[in-house]
């Protein structure tokens, strides 16, 4: 594909979202678009072959909604130096008409309907965070509190860029399209909410995984909770050689 076809392509993608956008991340985009179709040579990385697994959690997979934050310049909670995302501050006076009972916007803000917290409520989890939206009615900014226990020699996590000298974020993270893996083999009856310690995708829109037992996803489909899917959370078998074995070189 040719640059100008690029920039064409770019130009009605940026039409069709300009409400969302300044014209920093305008130009912002269309750079880093571009920049994508450049034939240099790209960086090998090492990552692992997934081992194979049992599953023991789902991880909930929730559509986006339009952003919190119009301007990434007026979202408090970021560091200042790489503007990455280290706390997440909803802004209370954001407005959405969603029917989804669990979403998530653009910049990475969890945004659940009543139904959700009713249900949540009726189940008795601990640690769960709700936030009540003064302009939309019956939606709250949610977070849990507890943190899952993911094995971390297992999952693949990769990054791009260098680490922040001052909050220690990459620009992006992410699986890869790995497999998660758990710590804990979590058996059927298993019933929590809980959320990855590390925050996924880029910059500003950066956020944790929200991860389920797998009781807890058949009583939220029982309950017809809906706007979103599952996902699988595996739990790494014993028989599966090192992760060295599993080493192949992909470049990205």
């Amino acid at each position: 594909m040719s640059l100008n076809n690029v920039a064409v392509s770019v130009i009605l993608f940026v039409l069709k979202i300009r409400k969302n956008m300044t014209f920093d991340n305008v130009a912002d985009f269309i750079d880093r678009t571009i920049n994508r179709f450049k034939k240099e040579p790209q960086p090998l990385h090492i990552v692992i072959s997934d081992p194979k697994g049992i599953v023991v959690a789902k991880i909930l997979a929730p559509y986006d909604i339009k952003h919190m934050y119009r301007d990434p310049k007026n979202m408090p909670g970021l560091c200042p130096v790489c503007h990455c995302t280290v706390e997440k501050i909803p802004n209370l006076d954001y407005y959405t008409s969603t029917d989804k009972d669990f979403a998530i916007t653009y910049d990475g803000f969890y945004i659940v309907r009543d139904r959700f917290k009713l249900f949540c409520e009726k189940r008795g989890y601990e640690g769960l965070r709700f936030v009540p939206l003064k302009k939309s009615l019956r939606h709250f900014y949610f977070m849990p509190e507890e943190i899952f226990q993911m094995d971390k020699e297992t999952t693949v996590t990769m990054h791009q860029g260098e680490p922040c000298s001052v909050c220690g974020n990459y620009f992006w993270t992410g699986t890869g399209g790995h497999n998660i893996y758990s710590a804990i083999r979590w058996g059927e009856d298993d019933d929590f909410i809980q959320r990855t310690e590390e925050l996924y995708t880029s910059k500003y829109n950066k956020s944790p995984f929200v991860i389920v037992g797998l009781k807890t996803a058949r009583l939220m489909q029982e309950y017809g909770l809906k706007g979103f899917y599952f996902g699988n959370i595996y739990y790494k078998l014993e028989d599966q050689g090192t992760d060295k074995d599993k080493l192949v070189e992909r470049s990205i």
